[in-house]
């Protein structure tokens, strides 16, 4: 137990810690001081259970949230989830192993609070989790790749709205009419204005019949009325349309400019460009909600730093000790490193949730895989799929590969492999080196294999996925071993020098798998 003082004291102390940047030093302790002296309800919380223990707060955030229709479909457990984020609650906790939908959970989140007009941040520890939110309503905004987040946002306003503008607007007076609607399309316009302009009422009532057969006479002498009434401001949105097809380049990026500035469009960023120099813009701004992925790998400074600019905190994470065995009379953030496993344990019950389904893997790969990383049962809710697929003997195996021959067995794999599996397969790598050889050499006929590393498989899946065990495997963290073994649907291979990597990682021998080589089973 540490009081207040010591608490702040401690956070301090850290950053005076931080690199060899004093003018950045100084910076984030100026944010450190305004968190403390202005305390948002998270933080207020966070402190609060760390001094004196459990606590509830009375006082509630004001998000209020309207009635919510998931856009994703949520299991009961993960609906639970979803409400209490939309909660007035200061800070929501949600833990879960890898695929057991935190990122559903998210999404279904970020889509309510920017339908209800919400301020939103969301941050993540991998960059490639952040790929899922790119497509939320509005443009978001990416702070990792500025330049070329106003390209995807150029390219999504072309798609989304200049290649099909809504102009769909109609005056005051007029109720909305079916069949007006169906004639307002572009090509439909450049079609029947010039008839709405030159034909008699009777004579357009008798050419729209050919068009709508259904409408009864006294229907279409209306509805050719209500066209000719309307011709100016139908011939408007023509032209409107034709102006936003043919926009130019600088009045795109314009565009987009001002887009960009809509203080409601949500901010993605990962936790380390959201600290960082890059990051200090999106620090001017106090978010209605804040929802943070991997935030098992919160520094202390980094979470409370963060928390002082919301008034609720969604943190989605996997829970890891965060604990040093050590003596209890070591200080509190000597012993305590990350803030997520924390709360977890310590923050009321209202304010956390387990997650105890996952949805991506085949129950045989489920139950071998969770049984290594967690002792509480994690219930399989997965979809077989239904088409084809090979009939191996083993969904989970290892291929013992040694003389560091990897690459080529996993290229000469491929292969041997009918070619409508390609699509289904990918493969994963410890190290960016590994992953450049295998792009390199693989035949252009199987480029659609992703090949990635074992971080930018974070948030992504496959249905057959291969993993090139290369390298050191003394130097991959846990973290690393959940995202590689939890990225296969229904298949998981293992390649690589069995005995090496197993004598090295424990749990890879206690998962005691099928080892096969040169095609024996041994």
């Amino acid at each position: 137990m540490i009081n207040k003082q010591q608490f702040w004291q401690g956070l301090k102390a850290q950053i005076n810690d931080f690199g060899n940047n004093p003018e950045w030093r100084l910076r984030l302790l100026e944010q450190l001081v305004k968190t403390q002296t202005e305390l948002t309800l998270p933080t207020e919380l966070i402190v609060e259970t760390i001094c004196n223990c459990a606590v509830y707060l009375q006082e509630r955030s004001q998000l209020n949230f309207t009635t919510v229709h998931p856009v994703l479909p949520l299991s009961p457990q993960q609906i639970q989830s979803l409400e209490m984020g939309l909660s007035n609650s200061p800070i929501t906790v949600i833990s879960g192993l890898p695929a057991t939908g935190k990122t559903r959970i998210a999404l279904n989140l970020a889509d309510a609070a920017i339908k209800d007009e919400k301020r939103i941040l969301i941050l993540s520890h991998y960059p490639s989790t952040l790929t899922a939110y790119q497509q939320l309503p509005g443009y978001p905004y990416l702070l990792s790749k500025n330049s070329r987040n106003q390209s995807a946002i150029i390219e999504r306003i072309c798609r989304d709205h200049l290649a099909q503008p809504k102009l769909n607007y109609l005056p005051l007076y007029c109720l909305p009419d079916t069949e007006l609607e169906q004639l307002r399309s572009p090509a439909k316009l450049e079609r029947y204005l010039p008839l709405i302009t030159t034909q008699s009422i009777p004579q357009l009532a008798q050419t729209l019949s050919l068009e709508f057969p259904d409408l009864s006479e006294s229907r279409l002498n209306w509805f050719a009325y209500q066209l000719k009434r309307l011709e100016p401001l139908l011939r408007q949105q023509l032209t409107l349309v034709q102006s936003y097809q043919n926009l130019s380049k600088n009045a795109r990026e314009t565009l987009v400019q001002y887009l960009s500035k809509n203080l409601l469009n949500p901010c993605l960023a990962t936790v380390e460009e959201f600290m960082g120099v890059t990051g200090q813009t999106l620090w001017q701004n106090f978010y209605d909600l804040i929802i943070i992925e991997e935030s098992q790998q919160l520094t202390w400074v980094e979470l409370i730093l963060i928390s002082g600019l919301t008034n609720k905190l969604v943190l989605l994470g996997d829970e890891n000790t965060g604990f040093i065995p050590a003596s209890r009379n070591r200080k509190f953030f000597q012993r305590i490193l990350y803030g997520f496993p924390w709360l977890l344990q310590y923050l009321l019950p209202t304010y956390t949730l387990q997650l105890s389904e996952q949805f991506r893997l085949h129950p045989e790969l489920a139950t071998t895989i969770y049984d290594t990383f967690s002792p509480e049962w994690i219930q399989t809710n997965f979809q077989q799929m239904s088409d084809y697929f090979p009939q191996w003997e083993y969904r989970l195996w290892w291929e013992d590969i040694p003389n560091q021959q990897e690459g080529e067995k996993i290229l000469e794999f491929l292969k041997s492999l009918d070619l409508e599996l390609i699509p289904k397969i990918g493969i994963l790598t410890f190290s960016e080196t590994q992953r450049d050889q295998l792009i390199a050499n693989c035949p252009i006929e199987y480029t659609s294999v992703m090949i990635k590393t074992v971080t930018e498989w974070q948030g992504k899946e496959a249905s057959i996925v291969l993993i090139c065990c290369s390298g050191n495997p003394e130097i991959i963290p846990i973290e690393h071993w959940k995202i590689a073994l939890t990225r296969g649907q229904s298949y998981l291979i293992l390649w690589g020098d069995y005995e090496k990597w197993t004598h090295a990682v424990s749990r890879l021998k206690r998962m005691k798998l099928p080892r096969i080589r040169q095609g024996v089973l041994s």
